[in-house]
């Protein structure tokens, strides 16, 4: 195949964190409910599970991992996932940054920011 440079590398890392963002915005009165809080359903359905949030957030991470591998192992299916390859891997980062954000609430690290 052709090799990335650098340009195409940055290129296609800036439209992937754009989805992220785009998916972020339109998810996030869904994962709120209606509370200021961003982290409220996944504190919602830890409750009602006897879980914790980092839990629930991990259970959603890992169905766009899972579908991650699965495009890796089977070339053969590509395509027919309706989420679409790109989108599964905005919504695993998204599900990292909801980790990092119910871990910094829980025990804040200090950090460079």
């Amino acid at each position: 195949g052709e090799k990335m440079n650098l340009e195409s590398h940055e290129r296609l890392n800036k439209s992937i964190i754009d989805m992220c963002q785009s998916i972020r915005t339109g998810k996030r009165p869904v994962y709120t409910v209606s509370s200021e809080d961003v982290l409220a359903n996944f504190k919602r359905l830890a409750d009602d599970l006897g879980l914790t949030p980092e839990v629930v957030a991990w259970v959603y991470f890992k169905k766009h991992t899972d579908a991650i591998l699965s495009y890796i192992k089977h070339p053969d299916k590509r395509g027919t996932d309706p989420e679409g390859i790109a989108g599964r891997f905005a919504d695993a980062i998204n599900y990292l940054l909801i980790m990092y954000s119910i871990t910094e609430e829980n025990a804040p690290v200090r950090t460079m920011l």
